[in-house]
């Protein structure tokens, strides 16, 4: 009993990170990794106007 629990819990487990992988993915999962180039862009174009 406790081992199909525990099957069971790993297979919830890998369900989850399957179905945020997925999810970051169809939302644009290079988006984050765009997001610190435009926010070092960002922070360089303030820094010659002060």
């Amino acid at each position: 009993m406790n081992r199909t629990r525990f099957l069971a819990l790993i297979a919830l487990i890998v369900a989850m990170v399957a179905i945020m992988i997925v999810g970051a993915i169809r939302n644009g999962g290079s988006s984050g990794d765009d997001a610190p180039d435009q926010g070092a862009t960002q922070h360089a174009t303030p820094s010659p106007q002060r």
